[in-house]
């Protein structure tokens, strides 16, 4: 079950129920679906770019593209009716929860410069729509191997048809919002600048240097992403999510052997933002003979290289960890 879509079910409907006094469960807001939309013109003089949006598409989504054709024929732009100019993705159920994780704390903290979404790119019937310039913000697109830029828009149909109801929604989803005031270009606070998960790393590993039984950090979906998969492999007790002001708090529960032995004797960032690294996981090689695990970032989340293989998925390489 995709994150999103619990936190949705246990959460987010709950509040969104309370706070518009809504008795009717069905009435609650909801997404319905999410499209992806690639339109490259340039198509028409070159079959090449479409069928690298295709398959570019592809990636990004975990499903088939569906071509798509000009409805009419405009002679300006040497246009024809039916030619094909671009193609689409609709995601619903869980597919379109685990990207809308994936765009929220993956692709859109990628963007050079980012300053936050424009929260009021609503329609007018509770839908919100975004564009991107760029494929290669996505984890899953390997930016030595492009051949074209393509940008695409997203838009993220919900069940409401009121903007305001809509825009909470996506709040409690985590959609970054700029701040009011906020302008593209315009610096943002020093934060912005600073490596979230290198710093989670650092944490961890100057805790277990002192043997600490804890260590508490800033709480990011991506970060608990982390925690769960070295929860999963052994590498920390447990971890939870604490409620503090003026944001939460994610506070991991470190395991040592039964006479204070080490659990995690090396944990380091593999892929930075300066310098990004993704495998296939046909590529994924064993670490220290397969006592340790790399951490990727995938289209089905934050996996160990050991569930990556399982999966068949590869993506970005977060950290190492032995």
């Amino acid at each position: 079950m995709a994150r999103l879509f619990e936190e949705y079910r246990t959460t987010i409907a709950p509040a969104l129920a309370e706070k518009y006094g809504i008795t009717n469960v069905m009435a609650i807001p909801k997404l319905e679906k999410i499209v992806l939309n690639m339109g490259v013109g340039r198509a028409t003089q070159d079959k090449s770019i479409l069928e690298a949006a295709v398959e570019t598409m592809g990636r990004i989504a975990g499903q088939k593209p569906v071509i798509t054709k000009a409805k009419q024929s405009i002679a300006g732009f040497r246009l024809r009716e039916g030619n094909e100019i671009g193609c689409k993705v609709t995601l619903r159920g869980m597919r379109m929860y685990e990207f809308l994780d994936r765009l929220i704390n993956l692709v859109l903290p990628r963007i050079r410069d980012f300053r936050g979404v424009n929260p009021n790119s609503f329609d007018g019937n509770g839908n919100y729509t975004l564009g991107l310039t760029e494929q290669v913000v996505f984890p899953e697109i390997e930016a030595d191997k492009i051949s074209h830029t393509l940008g695409m828009d997203i838009t993220i149909v919900t069940t409401t048809r009121n903007d305001d109801q809509a825009r909470e929604l996506l709040r409690a989803f985590g959609m970054p919002y700029r701040k009011p005031g906020q302008q593209r270009g315009v610096a943002g606070p020093p934060a912005m600048m600073t490596d979230p998960i290198a710093d989670m790393l650092t944490r961890i590993r100057n805790a277990v240097r002192i043997e600490k039984p804890i260590v508490d950090m800033p709480l990011s979906n991506e970060k608990a992403g982390i925690a769960q998969a070295l929860k999963d492999e052994g590498y920390i007790w447990d971890f939870e999510v604490i409620d503090t002001v003026p944001a939460r708090t994610l506070r991991v529960n470190l395991k040592y052997g039964p006479n204070g032995e080490k659990v995690i004797t090396r944990i380091d960032r593999v892929s930075k933002p300066g310098r990004r690294i993704y495998r296939g996981y046909r590529e994924l090689k064993p670490v220290q003979g397969g006592m340790g695990i790399h951490i990727l970032s995938t289209p089905k989340g934050i996996l160990s290289d050991r569930r990556a293989r399982a999966e068949k998925v590869g993506g970005e390489v977060l950290a190492l960890v032995y």
